[in-house]
Protein backbone atom coordinates (compact mmCIF):
# COMPACT_ATOMS: atom_id res chain seq x y z
CA UNK A 1 0.00 0.00 0.00
CA UNK A 2 2.96 2.40 1.05
CA UNK A 3 4.72 1.99 -2.37
CA UNK A 4 1.70 2.57 -4.29
CA UNK A 5 1.14 5.76 -2.23
CA UNK A 6 4.80 6.82 -3.09
CA UNK A 7 4.23 6.25 -6.88
CA UNK A 8 1.29 7.97 -6.72
CA UNK A 9 2.85 10.90 -4.65
CA UNK A 10 5.94 11.07 -7.39
CA UNK A 11 3.45 11.12 -9.84
CA UNK A 12 2.33 14.68 -8.06
CA UNK A 13 6.00 16.18 -7.30
CA UNK A 14 6.70 15.85 -11.04
CA UNK A 15 3.68 17.78 -11.88
CA UNK A 16 4.13 20.17 -9.22
CA UNK A 17 8.00 20.47 -10.19
CA UNK A 18 6.82 21.09 -13.76
CA UNK A 19 4.18 23.59 -12.71
CA UNK A 20 7.21 25.74 -10.45
CA UNK A 21 9.49 25.07 -13.33
CA UNK A 22 7.45 26.29 -15.59
CA UNK A 23 5.63 29.46 -14.09
CA UNK A 24 9.17 31.26 -14.67
CA UNK A 25 9.36 31.22 -18.38
CA UNK A 26 6.53 33.62 -19.03
CA UNK A 27 8.97 35.56 -20.97
CA UNK A 28 9.58 32.69 -23.02
CA UNK A 29 6.17 31.56 -23.66
CA UNK A 30 2.55 32.76 -21.92
CA UNK A 31 1.71 29.65 -20.53
CA UNK A 32 4.48 30.30 -17.84
CA UNK A 33 3.24 33.51 -16.79
CA UNK A 34 -0.42 31.23 -16.74
CA UNK A 35 1.65 28.85 -14.20
CA UNK A 36 3.14 31.47 -11.99
CA UNK A 37 -0.62 32.48 -11.01
CA UNK A 38 -0.44 29.20 -8.97
CA UNK A 39 3.04 28.96 -7.46
CA UNK A 40 2.17 29.87 -3.81
CA UNK A 41 -0.54 27.21 -4.49
CA UNK A 42 2.34 25.00 -6.16
CA UNK A 43 4.85 25.99 -3.11
CA UNK A 44 2.77 24.87 -0.35
CA UNK A 45 2.05 21.84 -2.49
CA UNK A 46 6.04 21.22 -2.92
CA UNK A 47 6.09 21.41 1.06
CA UNK A 48 3.05 19.25 2.02
CA UNK A 49 4.50 16.60 -0.28
CA UNK A 50 7.41 16.55 0.78
CA UNK A 51 6.63 15.62 4.33
CA UNK A 52 4.57 12.66 2.77
CA UNK A 53 7.26 11.46 0.80
CA UNK A 54 9.84 11.09 3.19
CA UNK A 55 6.81 9.37 5.20
CA UNK A 56 6.65 6.81 2.71
CA UNK A 57 10.85 7.12 2.92
CA UNK A 58 11.59 8.50 -0.69
CA UNK A 59 13.58 10.45 1.29
CA UNK A 60 15.68 11.40 -2.01
CA UNK A 61 12.20 12.45 -4.01
CA UNK A 62 11.29 14.41 -0.52
CA UNK A 63 14.52 16.16 -0.53
CA UNK A 64 13.52 17.06 -3.95
CA UNK A 65 10.33 18.48 -2.73
CA UNK A 66 11.74 20.67 0.01
CA UNK A 67 14.32 22.08 -2.73
CA UNK A 68 11.16 23.17 -4.78
CA UNK A 69 9.17 24.05 -1.69
CA UNK A 70 12.16 26.39 -0.64
CA UNK A 71 12.63 27.75 -4.03
CA UNK A 72 9.31 28.85 -4.58
CA UNK A 73 9.19 30.57 -1.14
CA UNK A 74 12.40 32.25 -2.04
CA UNK A 75 10.65 34.27 -4.83
CA UNK A 76 7.42 34.77 -3.00
CA UNK A 77 8.61 36.22 -0.23
CA UNK A 78 10.01 39.55 -0.80
CA UNK A 79 6.44 40.22 -2.44
CA UNK A 80 4.71 39.06 0.80
CA UNK A 81 6.71 40.62 3.12
CA UNK A 82 8.03 44.02 1.05
CA UNK A 83 9.49 46.98 2.80
CA UNK A 84 6.92 49.93 2.84
CA UNK A 85 8.23 53.30 1.80
CA UNK A 86 8.37 54.74 5.39
CA UNK A 87 10.70 58.04 4.89
CA UNK A 88 7.76 59.90 2.86
CA UNK A 89 8.83 63.72 1.31
CA UNK A 90 7.51 66.64 3.18
CA UNK A 91 4.79 66.88 1.12
CA UNK A 92 2.88 64.01 2.47
CA UNK A 93 1.33 61.21 -0.03
CA UNK A 94 -1.41 60.35 -1.70
CA UNK A 95 -4.04 57.23 -2.30
CA UNK A 96 -5.84 55.77 -5.03
CA UNK A 97 -8.70 53.47 -4.50
CA UNK A 98 -8.61 50.24 -6.80
CA UNK A 99 -11.88 48.35 -7.22
CA UNK A 100 -13.00 45.72 -9.44
CA UNK A 101 -16.90 46.19 -9.12
CA UNK A 102 -18.25 42.58 -10.42
CA UNK A 103 -20.19 42.11 -13.41
CA UNK A 104 -22.49 40.99 -11.16
CA UNK A 105 -22.50 43.30 -8.19
CA UNK A 106 -25.73 45.11 -7.52
CA UNK A 107 -25.18 47.50 -4.76
CA UNK A 108 -23.05 50.65 -5.86
CA UNK A 109 -24.18 52.39 -2.76
CA UNK A 110 -21.47 50.16 -0.42
CA UNK A 111 -18.86 51.22 -2.75
CA UNK A 112 -18.97 54.83 -2.71
CA UNK A 113 -19.58 54.47 1.05
CA UNK A 114 -16.29 53.35 1.50
CA UNK A 115 -15.01 55.95 -0.85
CA UNK A 116 -16.16 58.52 1.12
CA UNK A 117 -14.82 57.24 3.98
CA UNK A 118 -11.61 56.52 2.65
CA UNK A 119 -11.06 59.64 0.71
CA UNK A 120 -8.78 58.97 -2.09
CA UNK A 121 -6.93 61.15 -4.38
CA UNK A 122 -7.53 58.74 -7.78
CA UNK A 123 -10.27 55.58 -8.36
CA UNK A 124 -9.41 53.05 -10.77
CA UNK A 125 -12.71 50.87 -11.54
CA UNK A 126 -12.80 47.46 -13.81
CA UNK A 127 -16.23 45.96 -14.92
CA UNK A 128 -18.14 49.16 -14.59
CA UNK A 129 -21.35 48.48 -16.39
CA UNK A 130 -25.19 49.65 -16.48
CA UNK A 131 -25.74 48.41 -13.10
CA UNK A 132 -22.67 49.54 -11.15
CA UNK A 133 -22.43 52.73 -13.23
CA UNK A 134 -23.33 54.72 -10.15
CA UNK A 135 -20.59 54.15 -8.00
CA UNK A 136 -18.86 56.56 -10.94
CA UNK A 137 -21.57 59.26 -11.37
CA UNK A 138 -22.37 59.41 -7.88
CA UNK A 139 -18.81 60.12 -6.32
CA UNK A 140 -18.65 63.78 -4.77
CA UNK A 141 -18.48 66.61 -6.95
CA UNK A 142 -14.78 67.52 -5.93
CA UNK A 143 -14.04 64.45 -8.53
CA UNK A 144 -13.39 66.78 -11.37
CA UNK A 145 -12.17 63.93 -13.52
CA UNK A 146 -14.12 61.19 -14.51
CA UNK A 147 -13.03 58.79 -17.31
CA UNK A 148 -14.93 55.71 -18.63
CA UNK A 149 -13.76 53.24 -21.64
CA UNK A 150 -15.90 50.23 -22.84
CA UNK A 151 -14.04 46.81 -22.41
CA UNK A 152 -17.21 44.71 -23.67
CA UNK A 153 -20.53 44.81 -24.60
CA UNK A 154 -21.74 44.77 -20.74
CA UNK A 155 -18.95 46.72 -18.72
CA UNK A 156 -16.15 48.74 -18.63
CA UNK A 157 -12.83 50.51 -17.24
CA UNK A 158 -12.82 53.80 -15.74
CA UNK A 159 -10.19 56.71 -13.83
CA UNK A 160 -11.39 59.47 -11.37
CA UNK A 161 -9.21 61.60 -9.76
CA UNK A 162 -10.15 65.16 -7.46
CA UNK A 163 -7.53 66.47 -9.99
CA UNK A 164 -8.46 68.32 -13.00
CA UNK A 165 -7.04 66.60 -16.33
CA UNK A 166 -5.32 67.91 -18.88
CA UNK A 167 -7.07 68.88 -22.14
CA UNK A 168 -6.70 65.87 -25.07
CA UNK A 169 -5.03 63.76 -21.98
CA UNK A 170 -7.56 61.14 -22.32
CA UNK A 171 -7.10 57.44 -23.70
CA UNK A 172 -9.64 55.18 -24.57
CA UNK A 173 -8.49 51.09 -25.98
CA UNK A 174 -12.21 50.05 -26.13
CA UNK A 175 -12.18 46.14 -26.21
CA UNK A 176 -8.76 45.95 -24.91
CA UNK A 177 -9.54 47.10 -21.14
CA UNK A 178 -7.42 50.29 -20.98
CA UNK A 179 -8.87 53.75 -19.86
CA UNK A 180 -5.93 56.48 -19.26
CA UNK A 181 -6.26 60.08 -18.54
CA UNK A 182 -3.18 62.67 -17.26
CA UNK A 183 -4.40 64.70 -14.08
CA UNK A 184 -2.63 67.72 -12.85
CA UNK A 185 -1.67 67.21 -9.12
CA UNK A 186 1.04 68.85 -6.55
CA UNK A 187 3.62 67.42 -8.36
CA UNK A 188 3.07 67.95 -11.98
CA UNK A 189 1.05 66.13 -14.59
CA UNK A 190 0.57 62.08 -13.26
CA UNK A 191 -1.02 59.87 -16.31
CA UNK A 192 -3.46 57.65 -14.25
CA UNK A 193 -4.38 54.16 -15.86
CA UNK A 194 -6.82 51.39 -15.14
CA UNK A 195 -6.43 48.44 -16.34
CA UNK A 196 -8.32 45.14 -17.07
CA UNK A 197 -6.04 42.28 -18.48
CA UNK A 198 -7.63 39.07 -19.72
CA UNK A 199 -7.05 35.30 -17.88
CA UNK A 200 -3.60 34.32 -19.29
CA UNK A 201 -2.89 31.38 -21.51
CA UNK A 202 -5.20 30.45 -22.90
CA UNK A 203 -7.58 33.29 -22.92
CA UNK A 204 -5.08 35.67 -24.90
CA UNK A 205 -3.90 38.00 -22.06
CA UNK A 206 -0.26 38.09 -24.47
CA UNK A 207 -2.31 39.21 -27.35
CA UNK A 208 -3.75 41.80 -25.27
CA UNK A 209 -0.69 43.23 -23.87
CA UNK A 210 1.00 43.24 -27.23
CA UNK A 211 -1.90 46.15 -28.24
CA UNK A 212 -1.56 47.87 -24.37
CA UNK A 213 2.61 47.78 -23.82
CA UNK A 214 3.19 50.91 -26.23
CA UNK A 215 0.59 52.92 -24.24
CA UNK A 216 2.28 51.75 -21.25
CA UNK A 217 5.61 53.00 -21.78
CA UNK A 218 6.74 55.75 -19.93
CA UNK A 219 7.69 58.79 -22.21
CA UNK A 220 8.98 61.77 -19.74
CA UNK A 221 6.26 61.77 -16.71
CA UNK A 222 5.06 59.76 -14.07
CA UNK A 223 2.77 57.14 -13.79
CA UNK A 224 0.01 55.91 -11.56
CA UNK A 225 -1.79 52.00 -12.60
CA UNK A 226 -4.64 50.57 -10.93
CA UNK A 227 -6.34 47.21 -11.88
CA UNK A 228 -7.46 43.60 -12.42
CA UNK A 229 -3.99 41.72 -13.83
CA UNK A 230 -5.46 38.51 -13.71
CA UNK A 231 -1.69 37.73 -13.03
CA UNK A 232 0.28 38.03 -9.80
CA UNK A 233 3.15 40.40 -9.11
CA UNK A 234 5.98 38.16 -9.49
CA UNK A 235 5.21 37.35 -13.10
CA UNK A 236 6.89 38.41 -16.01
CA UNK A 237 3.86 40.60 -17.56
CA UNK A 238 4.04 42.79 -14.32
CA UNK A 239 7.80 43.30 -14.38
CA UNK A 240 7.71 44.43 -18.13
CA UNK A 241 4.53 46.71 -17.04
CA UNK A 242 6.76 48.21 -14.18
CA UNK A 243 9.80 48.55 -15.82
CA UNK A 244 7.80 50.83 -19.06
CA UNK A 245 5.87 52.62 -16.72
CA UNK A 246 8.94 53.08 -14.22
CA UNK A 247 6.82 52.22 -11.37
CA UNK A 248 6.67 49.74 -8.88
CA UNK A 249 4.24 47.47 -6.52
CA UNK A 250 2.55 49.44 -3.62
CA UNK A 251 2.83 47.61 -0.71
CA UNK A 252 2.61 43.71 0.27
CA UNK A 253 0.80 41.36 -2.34
CA UNK A 254 -2.13 40.20 -1.02
CA UNK A 255 -5.27 37.83 -1.70
CA UNK A 256 -7.85 40.03 -3.52
CA UNK A 257 -10.08 37.14 -5.21
CA UNK A 258 -11.20 34.77 -2.58
CA UNK A 259 -11.26 31.27 -3.34
CA UNK A 260 -11.50 28.91 -0.23
CA UNK A 261 -10.65 25.83 -1.86
CA UNK A 262 -6.81 27.41 -2.69
CA UNK A 263 -4.16 26.96 0.13
CA UNK A 264 -4.05 30.40 0.91
CA UNK A 265 -7.50 31.39 0.51
CA UNK A 266 -7.39 33.07 -2.71
CA UNK A 267 -5.41 34.81 -6.10
CA UNK A 268 -3.13 38.09 -5.87
CA UNK A 269 -3.93 39.18 -8.85
CA UNK A 270 -5.43 43.33 -8.46
CA UNK A 271 -2.40 45.50 -8.13
CA UNK A 272 -1.41 49.56 -7.62
CA UNK A 273 1.69 50.35 -8.98
CA UNK A 274 3.04 53.62 -8.34
CA UNK A 275 6.04 55.74 -9.29
CA UNK A 276 7.14 55.10 -5.09
CA UNK A 277 6.33 52.71 -2.28
CA UNK A 278 3.92 52.55 -0.35
CA UNK A 279 1.32 50.47 2.03
CA UNK A 280 -1.56 48.73 0.62
CA UNK A 281 -4.75 48.49 2.65
CA UNK A 282 -7.54 45.66 1.68
CA UNK A 283 -10.82 46.61 1.36
CA UNK A 284 -14.31 44.78 2.00
CA UNK A 285 -16.04 42.73 -0.97
CA UNK A 286 -18.42 44.81 -0.77
CA UNK A 287 -21.23 42.96 -3.01
CA UNK A 288 -17.58 41.83 -5.73
CA UNK A 289 -16.19 38.66 -5.88
CA UNK A 290 -12.75 41.15 -5.72
CA UNK A 291 -11.47 42.71 -2.80
CA UNK A 292 -10.87 46.53 -2.97
CA UNK A 293 -7.23 47.88 -2.38
CA UNK A 294 -6.44 51.31 -0.91
CA UNK A 295 -2.95 52.21 -1.64
CA UNK A 296 -0.74 55.03 -0.07
CA UNK A 297 2.36 55.82 -1.63
CA UNK A 298 4.84 58.98 -1.87
CA UNK A 299 4.35 62.02 -3.68
CA UNK A 300 6.67 62.09 -6.52
CA UNK A 301 10.08 63.58 -5.82
CA UNK A 302 11.22 66.54 -7.89
CA UNK A 303 13.37 64.30 -10.81
CA UNK A 304 14.02 64.23 -14.61
CA UNK A 305 10.11 62.72 -15.38
CA UNK A 306 8.05 65.39 -12.61
CA UNK A 307 6.27 68.25 -14.47
CA UNK A 308 7.28 67.62 -17.39
CA UNK A 309 4.02 68.18 -20.03
CA UNK A 310 5.33 66.95 -22.95
CA UNK A 311 6.18 63.44 -22.38
CA UNK A 312 2.70 62.51 -22.32
CA UNK A 313 1.20 64.84 -25.37
CA UNK A 314 3.82 64.02 -27.46
CA UNK A 315 3.21 60.35 -26.81
CA UNK A 316 -0.23 59.68 -27.20
CA UNK A 317 -1.13 62.41 -29.55
CA UNK A 318 -1.19 60.68 -32.64
CA UNK A 319 -3.13 57.30 -30.83
CA UNK A 320 -7.04 56.74 -31.72
CA UNK A 321 -9.07 57.74 -29.19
Amino acid sequence: MRRVIRRLLTVILIAVGLGLVGGFLGGVQPVGDSRAVFRGVLTATALILAVLLIWTRARFRGLISVLLGIGGLATLLPHWVAATDAARPPGGSYALYQKNLSLRARAPEQVLTDIRRTDPDFITLQEVTADNRAVLDGLPPNYLTRHWCAFNAVGGVAVASVFPPLPDSEICLDGYGMAAVTVEPLDGPMRVISVHLHWPWPRGQGAQLEVLMPYFASEGGATLIGGDFNMVRWSETLSRIMVLTRTEAVGTSMVTLPMSDLPFGGLSIDHVLAPTGGTLERRPLLGSDHYGLLARFARVRPGPYAGDRTGFSSGFQSHPR
